[in-house]
C-alpha cells in the first residue's frame, strides 16, 4: 500500500470560541506593566498594539493607578465583577482627554467578537469599528457614559456576531476619549473571538492511497479533528459520514465538506497516482581480477527514488552496487516504490592470477656475477613480465649475469595482477688461495722458487705462470728475481690470480785499496764493484785526505752513473799522489743500507 501525502493547511482555529482574560500568558508570567503585543499569536492567531506605533500593556488591579480610579480603589473594578487580577490597558499612564486607538489583529478572519471596558463615566466615549481583508469599514459602534452597564468601577461588555459560513473581520479598534475635566485611561479584559463553519486549514487532513504493484485502485480518507459531525462527497451532490472514498482510479479530485450547518468548503488537488514503470537503465558488470572474489555489479534504473535491491534471494538494501562477488551467474531483484519487483541477470566472469611453474638456478660457479636464473609462469592475462629485485625487467623471465644470493622475483599480468617469490643463485666452490712460499735466488743465480697452495675449485686444477704453458701442480723452480704471476684455473674454467716476488739477493761489494786516475780506461775512477746487474743507490759517497779535508763529496746516485766516482782531482787539479780515507754509504735494492769506510793509494 502506497499512501501519498496526508494534506495539511495553517489558519485560524476550527469551528468555536477562544477567549483571552490575561490570567495565563504563553511562556510569561503576567505583571504589572509587560508588554503585550504577539504573545497570543502562534496559538490563537491574534495580537495587540496601539495606533501610535507602540504597544498595550498589563495593569494590576490595586495601586499603582495605571488606568482608572473608582470609589473602590486604584485600578479596582465594582465588587463581583470577574476580571480576575490582570487586565490591559493602554500605555500604562492615567493622563490627557484621550488614548492612542487600540488595534486587535487577526491572523485569519473571524465573524464575531466580544470584550468587556472597564470604569466608563464622567463623559466618557468608546468608538469601535471592525474592518474587513482590504481595510473596509464592516462595522461601527459606540458606548458612552450612561449607557447600560456602564458606571464607575463597571465592566461594559460588548460585542458583534456576523452571519454565515466564513469569518470576514480582520482587524477591531477602539478609540476612547473623555469629553469633561480629568484624566482618561483604558481597562479592558475577557476578550472573546469566534468563527463558525467548516475551518478546512485545521479541522481536517487528507491522505491518499496511490496505485500499487498491490492495489489495483486509490483511496482518499479524510481525516477531521474536530467534534463537529461532517459530511463528504466527491461530487458536491451525494454526500456520506463516512470519511473514505475507496476504489478510485488515478487522477485528480476534490472533496467536499458540509457541516451541520450546511456551510460546505472543499479541497482540490488531492492526487491519487498512478504506477510509473521501472526503467532499467542499465547494468554494468566488472570482471573478477587476479583471481580473486571482487568483481562488482551496479544496476541504475529510472526513476531512481525508493528503490530497494537484493541479489540471489538476498536481503533488499537501498544501494544498487554489489562488491567483492565471486565469479558466476547474478539475479538482481528490484524492488520500487509501488511494491512492484524487476529482475536483471548479470554475469560476472572469471579470472586467473600467474603462477609458477618452473624456477631454473645456475649457480656462479666462479664468484664473478656469471650465475643465472629462468621463471617460468602461466596463467594471468598476457603478456607477463618478470621483475628481479624491483631494479631487471624482461619478459620471457631470463636473468643473467647474477651473482650469488637471494632474489626477489615478480611476476606481473597485463592488469597488474602480481606473484612473488624469493629465489637463490648458489656460489659454486670458489679458488682459495691457502698459501704461498718463495724461495730467493742466489746473487748472480736462477735458483729460486715460488710455490703456490690452493684450496677449493671445480676439478682438477692446472697452473699457468707468466701466461706461458699450464702445469698439475703449483711449484715453480729456477727462477731468477722479478715480479711473476700464476694463474689458477679449475675444471670450469674459474680462475685465480696470484701474484709473487722473488727479491734481488744482496751481491757482494768490492771496493778497490788502489787507483790511478792516468786515463788509461783502467782503474780511471774510484768506483764500487758489483754484479753487472746489481743496481745500488749511493746515498753518500765522501773522500778526505790525510789531514781530514773533504776532497770530493757526491750523494744520491746510481753505482752505475761512473761520473759520480771520484776522478782523482781535488780542485779541479790533480790530487797529490798518497793515501786518502772514504765513507761511503749505500741502500742495496732489498732496502738495506750499508756503509763502508777505509783507505784508498792514489797512484800515477
Amino acid at each position: 500500500m502506497l499512501f501519498g501525502p496526508i494534506c495539511w493547511l495553517a489558519a485560524q482555529n476550527f469551528s468555536g470560541c477562544i477567549s483571552v482574560d490575561f490570567e495565563t500568558l504563553p511562556n510569561q508570567v503576567p505583571r504589572e506593566g509587560l508588554v503585550i503585543s504577539d504573545q497570543y499569536l502562534a496559538e490563537f492567531g491574534v495580537s495587540f498594539s496601539l495606533e501610535n506605533g507602540t504597544s498595550p500593556r498589563l495593569a494590576q488591579v490595586g495601586f499603582p493607578t495605571t488606568a482608572f480610579a473608582s470609589v473602590f480603589g486604584e485600578d479596582t473594578p465594582a465588587p463581583g465583577t470577574d476580571i480576575g487580577q490582570f487586565f490591559l490597558t493602554d500605555d500604562g499612564t492615567l493622563s490627557g482627554l484621550q488614548m492612542s486607538p487600540l488595534i486587535i489583529t487577526f491572523a485569519q478572519p473571524v465573524d464575531s467578537f466580544s470584550t468587556c471596558v472597564l470604569d466608563i463615566d464622567l463623559g466618557e466615549w468608546f468608538v469601535i469599528e471592525a474592518f474587513g481583508e482590504n481595510g473596509e469599514r464592516l462595522l461601527e459602534d459606540v458606548i458612552r457614559d450612561g449607557d447600560a452597564g456602564t458606571g464607575d468601577g463597571a465592566a461594559t461588555c460588548w460585542g458583534f456576531n456576523f452571519d454565515g459560513c466564513e469569518g470576514s473581520v480582520y482587524s477591531v479598534r477602539f478609540a476612547g476619549f473623555r469629553q469633561t475635566a480629568g484624566a482618561f485611561g483604558l481597562g479592558m479584559d475577557n476578550f472573546s473571538f469566534c468563527f463558525t463553519g467548516v475551518d478546512l486549514a485545521n479541522a481536517i487532513a487528507v491522505e491518499t492511497v496511490d496505485l500499487t504493484c498491490t492495489e489495483t485502485s486509490g483511496t482518499i480518507t479524510m481525516i477531521p479533528f474536530t467534534q463537529t459531525p461532517l459530511e463528504y462527497s466527491l461530487d458536491g451532490i451525494n454526500y456520506q459520514s463516512e470519511p473514505n472514498f475507496p476504489g478510485l482510479p488515478p487522477g485528480v479530485y476534490q472533496v467536499f465538506v458540509r457541516d451541520t450547518s450546511n456551510c460546505v468548503a472543499n479541497l482540490t488537488d488531492i492526487t491519487i497516482n498512478d504506477i510509473v514503470p521501472l526503467s532499467i537503465e542499465e547494468v554494468r558488470v566488472q570482471p573478477t581480477s587476479c583471481g580473486n572474489d571482487n568483481g562488482q555489479v551496479e544496476v541504475y534504473a529510472t526513476p531512481n527514488e525508493l528503490l530497494f535491491f537484493s541479489i540471489n534471494n538476498g536481503p533488499f538494501v537501498p544501494d544498487n552496487r554489489f562488491d567483492l562477488l565471486p565469479a558466476g551467474d547474478y539475479t538482481i531483484t528490484i524492488l520500487d516504490q509501488y511494491e512492484c519487483l524487476y529482475t536483471v541477470t548479470a554475469d560476472i566472469a572469471p579470472s586467473t592470477a600467474p603462477q609458477f611453474t618452473a624456477i631454473t638456478s645456475v649457480p656462479d660457479y666462479c664468484g664473478a656475477a656469471e650465475g643465472s636464473l629462468v621463471i617460468n609462469a602461466s596463467g594471468g592475462a598476457e603478456p607477463l613480465t618478470y621483475r628481479l629485485n624491483n631494479e631487471q625487467t624482461t619478459t620471457d623471465g631470463s636473468f643473467s649475469g647474477l651473482a650469488g644470493g637471494t632474489y626477489g622475483i615478480v611476476v606481473a599480468d597485463r592488469l597488474g595482477c602480481q606473484i612473488d617469490s624469493m629465489v637463490s643463485v648458489e656460489v659454486g666452490a670458489l679458488i682459495e688461495l691457502q698459501g704461498i712460499a718463495i724461495q730467493p735466488p742466489e746473487c748472480r743465480e736462477e735458483d729460486g722458487a715460488i710455490r703456490v697452495r690452493i684450496t677449493g675449485g671445480n676439478g682438477p686444477l692446472i697452473y699457468q705462470m707468466d701466461g706461458v704453458g699450464f702445469q698439475a701442480e703449483g711449484d715453480f723452480l729456477g727462477l731468477g728475481a722479478g715480479d711473476y704471476i700464476i694463474m689458477v684455473q679449475d675444471a670450469l674454467g674459474c680462475e685465480l690470480e696470484v701474484s709473487a716476488n722473488l727479491p734481488l739477493p744482496r751481491c757482494p761489494l768490492l771496493i778497490p785499496n788502489v787507483f790511478s786516475p792516468n786515463d788509461d780506461s783502467t782503474h780511471d775512477f774510484f768506483q764500487i764493484y758489483t754484479a753487472s746487474y746489481y743496481e745500488l743507490e749511493v746515498l753518500r759517497y765522501d773522500i778526505f785526505d790525510r789531514w781530514g779535508e773533504l776532497v770530493w763529496r757526491r750523494e744520491n746516485f746510481s753505482n752505475k752513473s761512473f761520473r759520480e766516482y771520484w776522478d782523482g782531482t781535488f780542485r779541479g787539479r790533480p790530487a797529490t799522489q798518497g793515501v786518502y780515507v772514504y765513507l761511503i754509504e749505500v741502500r742495496h735494492p732489498n732496502g738495506e743500507v750499508e756503509q763502508l769506510s777505509g783507505d784508498v793509494t792514489l797512484i800515477r
